[in-house]
């Protein structure tokens, strides 16, 4: 499963969403305040996770993708799903 955390109005945010749409890639897309900031559930719903990866890429990696348990920046995705599709 992909899942974007993406903010309103981030044209980033949308052409992640728009190229996951092109290849065809099912995705989910989750508020990425809401996972930045501390919440009831934040241990059970991934949010640790998140936090940590956006620790990782830098205060402004959005979007944030997860795909297959692993969290990538955006550049980062292109890049996987650019050497998938050339194998």
């Amino acid at each position: 499963m992909t899942t974007v955390y993406s903010l309103p109005n981030c044209g980033k945010c949308d052409a992640a969403k728009q190229k996951l749409d092109i290849f065809n890639i099912d995705y989910r897309e989750r508020s990425y305040e809401r996972h930045m900031t501390y919440h009831d559930g934040w241990r059970e719903d991934g949010s640790l996770e998140t936090v940590t990866a956006r620790c990782f890429f830098g205060e402004k990696a959005v979007p944030l993708i997860e795909h297959d348990g692993k969290f990538y920046d955006y550049p980062g995705f292109m890049k996987k799903l650019k050497e998938e599709k050339t194998k």
